[in-house]
């Protein structure tokens, strides 16, 4: 034991410390390839939920790749997704504070304008901090935003344990969101709604395409919590 209230050094402090065997370091088990995690087949007409829109995000992340994600069902449902090696996440779990995502994006953009850059945030938080879409255009930005239509903050409906009026939002157009932030026509970004598994895939090769042409993708999705 070492006594830290007496007048012991602080090298001896560490000194006594290194001594010490304070962890066990398990050897961790082999996490399956990418190759070994089954591919994902779209289901015509079917509902889109979050489950299987994590899912179908996995594969179509690739390296190289900026993922932002915010808090409450974002930051539940990126871990459910099985992502390859060199792609950068940035999450925050510490304060849980909403809305932050927006503005990240648009600095991992200007820190690493290289890759592909994209972002899944509720409409909860996106209605804090939505006004850097418009940094973003006029930066010559052009990520993928998916936005996650929860009807307000499910995640908060979760955590009580019950459906709360209070954690109800007004609904947007937020597939019309780039066109509100591009006034004078410059840019062009796209905005597309997605309610089907179908209407996914189709929105994901569009932002795709988008994206290459240096427009803004902004893909809209209406989904369940994540399990």
């Amino acid at each position: 034991r070492v006594n830290l209230l007496g007048e012991d050094r602080e090298e001896d402090v560490l000194t006594a410390l290194g001594g010490q065997n304070l962890c066990r370091v398990q050897q961790s088990q082999a996490m399956p390839t990418r190759s070994a995690v089954r591919s994902f087949v779209t289901e015509s007409g079917r509902a889109l939920v979050q489950d299987r829109l994590w899912h179908r995000l996995g594969r179509y992340i690739r390296e190289g790749d900026t993922v932002v994600v915010d808090t409450g069902t974002c930051n539940v449902g990126i871990r459910s997704a099985s992502l390859p090696d060199g792609v950068t996440v940035l999450t925050q779990n510490a304060w849980a504070s909403i809305g932050w995502s927006v503005p990240a994006l648009l600095g991992a953009y200007h820190a690493n304008p290289t890759g592909r850059h994209i972002l899944v945030v509720g409409d909860g938080a996106l209605a804090l901090t939505v006004q850097e879409i418009s940094t973003m255009l006029t930066s010559g930005h052009a990520p993928l935003i998916v936005v996650l239509n929860n009807g307000g903050y499910l995640v908060e409906d979760f955590a009580g344990g019950r459906k709360m009026e209070c954690n109800d939002i007004w609904v947007w157009h937020y597939d019309r969101i780039p066109e509100v932030f591009d006034g004078l026509g410059r840019h062009k970004p796209l905005g597309l709604r997605v309610r089907t598994e179908d209407d996914l895939e189709r929105a994901l090769q569009d932002a795709e395409q988008a994206q290459t042409d240096g427009r803004l993708g902004s893909d809209k999705d209406a989904a369940a919590v994540p399990e």
